[in-house]
Order: structure tokens, then sequence, then C-alpha cells
């Protein structure tokens, strides 16, 4: 009787059990969408010419996608119905590389730059550009401008303090060039800076001088990044301010995932107190600054490779080389001159760091599992990134590294070999090919400048790449960055490399499910897809449908982040 009552109980228990779980799977299917999108091109990335006829939403991620038959089980009575009405849904961009903290700057200080960006074709429209902007400031004020391009202005040549000094005798001037990587500055402001004709250069720096050893008011590289403690703070108010209204910058032009390509003490800090201050409407990685590096993993608040509000430290950002237009990148070959390769006058670039500190660097960061990204344009940067990559490898044997190679412009196809061999990841830049892809010919001539950023071949190796904007130094418009990357065309209509061109598809790719590769996210994010992020962007018209030539008057219409509309047009 004992063993039938047990039989009994257990019986009941085992259907109570089945109950229960039959219970939660109707509960389950009885959960709809908060959204379903239909009617509109929606483009999935999964593959090259995938289309769905919709997509349901719910708590911040994708439920469904498919036929609106397939989705109708979804649909209840609070479910909302978005109509694209024939326009376009993809999944929200993902910035590969740019300067968020960057944008504060691009907000307070004096834009200088060439057209289209600027409206300075002349050294005489910078002096004017700077006087009107520093009307009513008082003596001793600093005043702050960037984006003067010395390839571009009538005078072919950098600003100096003889321009500067004269106009503005009371106050310490500082003009940014277009690339971030040097400043021209007036005796003033040299002055504060206590760098006079008798300054030592920093490896990866230069002071210039004229003829009779006088400054010119030109630094480049680490001299000018010397510069920094020595300029005036925004207050931390007025800054948390500004980074909001650069973060919406952001959602406008459809990325849902940013970065802070290079974030040195003050900028970590201020990124903490956005974090704090629940200001992120976006995902941003912020990569910190190698140099460091012991400071931050000594801080407990730093830790890699997990967001937290909308935040994640995710890499080590070393800066290999410069600027190619600003010719101070690092090539294995020099310079041309004048226009003509013969007639090189040797001077290749250099790099900003020892061979035997690079590999410290990774070796630090491989042994802690912390993602390197490195700044390298010339193709003798990327030598020293692979050297140390390779050197330090096998700290942990068979790790999927993902080593990035910021910028890449100007890889070789043996490098490219290596790249697809050791599982390296290039970060594009064909944004340049517009913007300075006439001067790249001009400075390296034809077989180095017409293999900027080389997507094509990338593709044909079967590489994982990404493209990006790296603003400020380029607009934030990722529809320009499709056109750049398709057109390849420079300012004078120059194609700069026909057979590099990229497909609308693989451009894209470098935008969306490419770019979460980079940041080991391709499993939350880059393609429309059941349990990945509604992080979505909506467009006027469909690249895939676009003819290459109109990409770029394609416009954002809406962007969502985890199912939220955080910016309507």
């Amino acid at each position: 009787m004992i063993f039938f009552t047990r039989l009994l109980n257990l019986t009941c228990l085992l259907a109570l059990i089945i109950l229960t779980n039959g219970c939660e799977e109707k509960t389950d299917q009885l959960e709809f969408a908060e959204a379903i999108y239909f009617n509109g091109d929606i483009v999935t990335m999964m593959e090259e010419h995938h289309s769905v006829e919709g997509i349901a939403t719910r708590d911040g991620s994708i439920m469904a996608t498919g036929s609106m038959a397939e989705l109708n089980d979804l649909k209840g009575p609070d479910t909302k119905l978005i109509d694209l009405d024939g326009k376009a849904l993809l999944p929200g961009f993902i910035d590969s590389h740019s300067h968020v903290a960057q944008g504060i700057n691009a907000l307070t200080e004096i834009n200088i730059s060439c057209p289209p960006v600027g409206k300075c074709e002349r050294i005489s429209d910078i002096i004017d550009e700077l006087k009107r902007n520093a009307q009513g400031i008082e003596a001793g004020e600093w005043i702050m401008a960037w984006g003067y391009d010395n390839e571009l202005i009538e005078e072919k040549r950098h600003p100096n303090v003889n321009d500067l000094d004269v106009q503005f005798p009371n106050n310490p001037v500082i003009m940014a060039h277009v690339s971030g990587h040097m400043v021209v500055c007036n005796s003033m402001a040299l002055e504060i800076a206590h760098i006079d004709k008798t300054s030592s250069e920093p490896r990866g720096g230069v002071i210039e001088k004229d003829e009779n050893g006088e400054l010119t008011g030109l630094l480049q590289e680490n001299a000018a990044f010397g510069l920094m403690p020595f300029i005036p703070q925004l207050s931390a108010e007025k800054k948390l301010d500004l980074i909001d209204d650069v973060l919406v910058q952001y959602a406008q032009n459809g990325y849902t995932t940013a970065q802070e390509g290079l974030s040195d003490i003050r900028t970590s800090e201020l990124l903490l107190q956005a974090r704090d201050s629940g200001l992120f409407i976006i995902d941003v990685v912020s990569l910190l600054d190698a140099n460091s590096l012991d400071q931050y993993l000594s801080d407990e608040r730093f830790q890699f490779n997990t967001y937290d509000k909308g935040l994640k430290f995710g890499g080590v950002k070393i800066i290999g080389d410069g600027s190619p237009q600003g010719k101070t990148a690092f090539f294995r070959k020099p310079y041309c001159a004048h226009g003509n390769c013969t007639l090189s006058m040797g001077f290749r670039g250099e790099s900003n760091l020892s061979q035997q500190k690079l590999d410290s660097i990774f070796g630090q960061c491989y042994s802690k599992d912390i993602q390197v990204f490195m700044h390298c344009n010339g193709d003798a940067a990327i030598d020293m990134f692979i050297e140390s990559h390779k050197t330090n490898k096998e700290i942990k044997p068979n790790k999927d590294y993902r080593p990035v190679i910021i910028h890449s412009q100007f890889v070789t196809k043996d490098q490219l070999q290596v790249y697809s061999d050791e599982r390296l990841i290039p970060s594009f830049f064909t944004n340049h090919c517009y913007f300075w892809g006439d001067v790249h010919l001009k400075n390296l001539g034809a077989e180095r400048g017409n293999f900027i950023s080389p997507m094509a071949t990338a593709d044909s190796l079967g590489l994982i790449f990404t493209n990006h904007t790296d603003y400020r130094i380029t607009p934030l418009d990722p529809m320009f960055v499709l056109w750049t990357a398709t057109n390849r065309l420079s300012r004078s209509g120059v194609v700069i490399g026909a057979s590099e061109k990229a497909t609308v598809y693989q451009a894209l790719k470098a935008l969306t499910i490419n770019a979460a590769h980079q940041y080991f996210e391709e499993d939350s994010k880059g393609t429309l897809e059941a349990n990945k992020r509604a992080d979505l962007v909506i467009l006027s018209a469909n690249p895939m449908k676009t003819p290459i030539e109109k990409l770029a008057d394609i416009k954002i219409l809406e962007t969502i982040k985890s199912g939220q509309t955080i910016f309507k047009k």
C-alpha cells in the first residue's frame, strides 16, 4: 500500500511539473511584441540580398523576423504597428573609430577648415575667422581653432607665428591641423608651454624652426601632444552638457554604438561622470591611452570588456605614427618631392615609439585579455604592429586577440596576406580618398596612393574589415562613408584606385556586422535577427537599391536604440 501511495504521489508531482512547464510555454507564447515594423525594405545584413517582410521587437531586443503571416501571432492589443511606408530599415550603424570627446572641441573651437567642412581657402580667411570669433574675449584668454589644411589653402603652407603674433599679441593662440597630428601656435602660447628655440624635441615629435633657427610655431606629433597640460579645461558641468549634445549628433547620424578613440585620464574621468549621470543614449566603447595603462590597471573603476550603463572600456589605443597628408606617417620608402618620387629627399616619417616599447605594450595587453588598437597609416608602422603581434601571440596560444590596425591606409598586399593569416582587423578610412586623395597621389605616387584603404582586395582575402570617419577629422555622416567606399572619388574628381571600389554590401558590412565583430559583439549587434539588440536605423532609401553616385544623398530618418527611438527627423 505504501508503495502505491508513493507511486501515486510521484505521478501527481510529475503531472504538476508537466502542467507547470506547459503553462510557462503558453505564457511565453502569449508575450506580444512591443512593436512590429513592416511595409519597407528590411535589410537584415545576414546575406547580401536577404530581407524580410517584418521585424518584431520587445524588451530592447528583436523577437523575430519573417513574413507578416509568421509575425501575426506576436501582434497583441498594445503592439505598435510601424508602417515604414517604403523606407529602409537596417541594423543601427556601429562606429569603428572616431573620437566622441573631440566632439566637445568641435562645439567650442573655431572652425578654420577648408570647404566643404568650413570656408577658409587662404591664410587671410583663417585670420578673419579667428578675429570674428574672438571678439569680446579678454586679454590672456586662449583662442582655440581647428581644421586648417596647408595642402588645400591657396598659399600651400602652414600658417606661422608671424601670421598670428601681429594680429593676436595679447592672447595665446593654438590652431590644430585637420589631421589632428600637428598644431600652429603664436609666440604667447609657445611661451606658456615653455617651448623656445633651445627646447629639445621629444621622440616622435618635431619643433619646427626656420632657416635662422627661429620657431615657426609648428609643432608636430608628440611635440604637439605635449601642449595639452597647458591648455585650460572647461568645467565638468559644461563638459557633461556638451557630451550630451555630441551623443545626440551620433544618434542623428544613425549610430547606435560609437567609439571614444583615445581616452586620456581626463577624458576617462569625463566618461565615468557621463555614465553615472545616465547620459549614454547610445553605447560608447572607450579606448584607453596606452601611455597610462599601468594607472588604469591599478584603478578598479576601469574594467575592460563589459558595458556599464552604456559605457565599455574596450581596449587600449597606441599611436604608431602620424598623418600621411601631413607627411608624418611612417613608410618603408620615402615620400615624393614636388610630386615626383624620383626626386625624393629621403624622408619617410618616423614611428612615435620604439619597437621595444611597442612589444612591451602588446605583451601586457595580451596577457590580460585587453584588445589592442593601434593607429598605423604607413606601411612601416604596420610592420611594427605585425612584429609586436607575432612576438606576443603565443602568450595565450589559440587566443582570438582581434587586434585592430586603425586606418591601415597604406597597407601593402603582402601585409594584407599577413592580416588574413593572423586574423588581424583593419579599420579603413575611405573618406581620405575624397578629402586627400589628390594629396596622396602627389606625396606618395600612383602605386601607393591608389592602394589606399584597399577594401576590395581585403574582401577577396576573406578579411573582416571596418570603415570609419575618425570624427572629427571627417564628418560623422555614414552615408558619405558608403559613398567614398564605393566611388573613391577625390575632390578633383579623380578615381583613387578604381579596382579597390567596394560593393555597397561590403561597405555596409563595414558599418554593421563587421564593426560588431571588431568589438566582440557580433552575437548581439550588426544584423537583424532574433535575440539581437533592437538597434535599428531607418533610411530614406535602401542603399542596396541606390546608384552608388547617389548614396550620399540618403537621409537618416530615425535611430532606435534597444527598441527606443532616440532620434527622429
